[in-house]
């Protein structure tokens, strides 16, 4: 069933864009546009890479991702500077044992910090063999250092398509089920919060609005959980929670998410919407504010960032026919107006970075020096690199 979100289109301006690189205006004023600098493959030579995920500090791009290593395949990371040169050796990132599969990372006390899960092997694939497990690195004059590390957080129930489309019966599965993949890290007042979604489908007999949030020590303690119900906000359907980003746009904290209502077929819908959260992350604070709404299936926010006055976001415009090859990536970027409850969102900017996905499509930008470094995965399994920046 296709669910008309007729009402929602109000809130947007006029907009009149062009291909690739998308500029946007509204009817009265042209906004400046993103250019694409730079474009390159970043990874050293022979090396096979998937699942980049990049965070800026100071004057330097940390960059992590999953490739094989000499104890297999396991995380890595990249340090490169404002011209995309690497600064010193690629470094090895814990793991923890079994599968090592989706990784986040994110800013903390000292450096940088990873939420990631692993798989116990071997097969069969089932709930509770999906693992959260977390790392802090601390940056100094020498490099990097492991400063702590935990395995074990939390388990989940798997993301796979087999899994989902022949699930066990809905009894035999934990109350509240979590997905752990592609768990979302944020780093807040010194404590640090991974936000789990709720393993849920769209069909009534599994559906779930119940997403898990966790908040941790800088030595992975745990000092609360809470689960966050957002019953509320899909009061109007059944909704299903994609990929997301968590951050704060000044002193409020907004879930920044895919949000669909079933699989990327063509009688299903995705969007993408802002939703803020009580300070604790426990509520929401609001009502779903949208902000990429059309034809097409737009999903998997896997950063955002706020600068300058505006939200900086990524997502995934999936193939309603199921072809991987013909997904596409985005980059979109949006005037906040944050004096109005609640905040107002304006597109200014829509890129095009990746115009032929893979299997598993991952991507992730950071903010450096005015530029906007976007980081995704190649169809070789080779980590590829565009650099954007303003122009009028």
């Amino acid at each position: 069933m296709t669910i008309s979100l007729e009402k929602w289109k109000p809130i947007f301006p006029v907009l009149t864009c062009f291909w690739l690189i998308v500029s946007c205006s509204t009817d009265d004023d042209p906004n400046p546009s993103l250019k694409l600098v730079q474009e390159r493959d970043i990874l050293p030579d022979n090396e096979l890479a998937h699942r980049p995920d990049v965070v800026a500090i100071d004057n330097l791009l940390y960059l992590a991702y999953a490739a094989e290593s000499q104890s297999g395949l396991g995380f890595k990371l990249l340090r490169l500077d404002s011209d995309a040169n690497p600064s010193g050796d690629s470094f090895e990132l814990y793991s923890a044992s079994g599968l090592p599969t989706d990784i986040r990372v994110s800013q903390g006390e000292d450096g940088f910090w990873s939420a990631f899960e692993t798989l116990d092997m071997p097969p069969p694939d089932a709930c509770g063999k999906h693992i959260l497990n977390a790392a802090d690195y601390t940056i100094t004059a020498d490099g990097i250092e492991l400063a702590a590390y935990e395995t074990g957080l939390a388990s989940g129930c798997p993301t796979t398509p087999d899994f989902m489309q022949h699930p066990p019966p809905a009894n035999e599965l934990p109350t509240n089920p979590k997905a752990v993949d592609d768990p979302t890290p944020l780093y807040l007042a010194g404590d640090y919060y991974i936000l789990l979604r709720a393993w849920s489908l769209s069909n009534e007999q599994y559906y779930s609005s119940v997403q898990h949030v966790l908040r941790y020590d800088q030595d992975f303690n745990l000092l609360s959980q809470c689960l966050l119900d957002l019953g509320s906000v899909f009061a109007w359907q059944r909704f299903v929670l994609s990929q997301n980003s968590l951050l704060r746009i000044e002193e409020q904290v907004f879930l920044i998410a895919g949000i669909q209502d079933g699989p990327p077929l063509p009688e299903y819908n995705s969007d993408i919407y802002a939703l803020a959260l009580t300070a604790d992350l426990c509520a929401p604070a609001g009502q779903l504010i949208p902000l990429v709404q059309n034809e097409r299936y737009t999903t998997r926010v896997t950063a955002s960032h706020y600068a300058d006055g505006r939200l900086y976001l990524n997502y995934l415009v999936k193939d309603t026919n199921m072809n991987s090859q013909n997904d596409q990536g985005y980059l979109a970027v949006f005037e906040v107006d944050h004096t109005v409850v609640p905040y107002k969102f304006s597109l200014l900017s829509e890129i095009i970075f990746q115009e032929q996905g893979v299997q598993d499509s991952h991507s992730s930008f950071a903010l450096l020096d005015d530029k906007v470094y976007v980081f995704y995965q190649g169809e070789t399994e080779r980590i590829l690199l565009k650099v954007f920046e303003w122009s009028i």
